[in-house]
């Protein structure tokens, strides 16, 4: 008897006619995640005493089982998503496809042939490439009207207040950190940190109020990256973010109001410092192993930019992300030297950075000396290196082992730590230097 009423009442429930609120009419609070998600919360302002809400046009790429009204209990729950970006994406399969780079505009006209995990094929010219869904290279499909998903929900009881507040997570939301750093001759950098915002899904968002998770929290479900991107905004002037702490992670809480359209990303500023203590090092590694090895080794030093925190200049964390290093030439043109990403930092800490090969700091490296006694083997090296720069350099040069060893004598001082040698050499300018190092090593 008891199942009978309890079905009667949902039945009596679902057939309210349901108060229509169409999404780009409420208020939105959005905050993004890393990861390809969001926490959505929308305001609306249905008539009073309302027993059914219906609401039109949100993500397809909501996620129904974490929708939630604020203060209001949910008798009954439907979700209808519509045709989703996935979805029209394989109906394409075998039929010509246009690829757009989302930052440089770039078109390639070709056919899609197929969709798996998160690549998707495509045949360009002569050639098969295969883009990652969550790459710069993104499908360029007929405009997705959103109107077609319906979120119902049916009330315990009917509506007393003037507003409700929707609460949702959605995939196709993220942001990512974007550093340029700009080097001040060897000793000092400029940062400037943006937040890219990203919505990659079909619902925009307009007039919202942003915040930014900086972390990986564990997402509620596996994260499906198939993504669209149709165009770039221009990024608008604001004053850089506060930071606050949510459960031990970072929340950096733009100012101001954004529109977020469907496919669109837009960057704005996100922290700011000048003059941070900074200095450049170069730095060579080669392997040691046993055996004969006839011929020259030749390697090209890499750059190390390592940069202070300097608590007194920079106050906020930097959360992880793509970082760019520029330096101006000798004419004073601003030129990109190279890129690296790196994990999130504290105010206090240092940052150090590998930006490319230097053309004009090399070693040369040659066997002198090979013994082998059973299991014991004695190698010699000596190693050259060259300075072509107008100044001298003070270079790094690493020695990695992987097995017992000795370090037998050497022509330089080294360090020893473990498996690995360190000699700290100036080779002068327009000039060269020779390491002679043996080692024995052990089988």
């Amino acid at each position: 008897m008891l199942r009978f009423i309890f079905v009667l009442t949902l039945a009596n429930t679902a057939a309210v006619q349901a108060t229509e609120l169409e999404q780009p009419d409420g208020k939105h609070q959005l905050t993004l995640y890393q990861a390809n998600l969001a926490m959505v919360s929308s305001t609306f302002t249905p008539p009073a005493q309302s027993r059914s809400l219906s609401f039109n046009g949100l993500p397809a790429s909501l996620l129904p089982e974490s929708v939630r009204l604020s203060g209001l209990s949910i008798a009954q729950q439907q979700w209808i998503p519509g045709r989703s970006f996935e979805q029209r994406l394989q109906a394409r399969v075998g039929q010509p496809l246009t690829m757009e780079h989302i930052e440089s505009a770039e078109i390639r006209e070709g056919r899609l042939l197929g969709v798996n995990a998160n690549m998707l094929e495509f045949e360009y010219q002569t050639s098969v490439m295969r883009y990652p869904l969550m790459g710069p290279w993104q499908p360029r499909l007929p405009a997705y009207d959103p109107s077609q998903t319906q979120l119902t929900l049916n009330l315990v009881s009917a509506l007393e207040r003037s507003s409700v507040e929707l609460n949702y997570l959605s995939n196709g939301l993220s942001w990512s950190a974007e550093y340029q750093i700009e080097l001040q001759g060897e000793t000092q950098v400029h940062l400037n940190a943006r937040a890219a915002l990203f919505n990659r899904g079909n619902a925009g968002y307009r007039g919202a109020g942003v915040d930014l998770l900086a972390g990986n929290p564990r997402s509620p479900q596996e994260i499906q990256p198939l993504m669209e991107m149709r165009a770039l905004a221009a990024a608008p002037i604001a004053e850089t973010a506060s930071v606050a702490e949510v459960q031990g992670y970072q929340l950096f809480q733009l100012p101001g109001r954004y529109d977020l359209e469907p496919g669109t990303s837009q960057r704005v500023p996100l922290i700011e410092a000048q003059g941070l203590p900074a200095k450049v090092s170069y730095r060579i590694e080669h392997r040691a192993f046993q055996g004969l090895r006839p011929g020259v080794e030749q390697h090209y030093a890499q750059q190390q930019l390592n940069f202070e925190l300097d608590e007194a200049l920079i106050d906020k964390p930097l959360p992880s992300g793509e970082a760019q290093l520029f330096k101006r030439d000798s004419v004073g043109q601003l030129r990109f030297v190279g890129s690296q990403r790196f994990g999130q930092y504290s105010p206090g800490q240092s940052i150090e950075l590998n930006y490319g090969e230097v053309f004009d700091l090399r070693a040369e490296r040659r066997q002198t000396e090979y013994q082998r006694n059973g299991n014991t083997f004695l190698q010699g090296y000596e190693v050259r290196l060259i300075n072509g720069a107008a100044e001298s350099r003070v270079l790094e040069y690493r020695l990695d082992v992987n097995e017992q060893w000795t370090l037998v004598d050497a022509s330089q001082l080294a360090t020893v730590d473990g498996l690995q040698a360190r000699w700290l050499i100036e080779v002068p300018a327009k000039s060269e230097t020779t390491l002679n190092y043996t080692l024995r090593l052990v089988r």
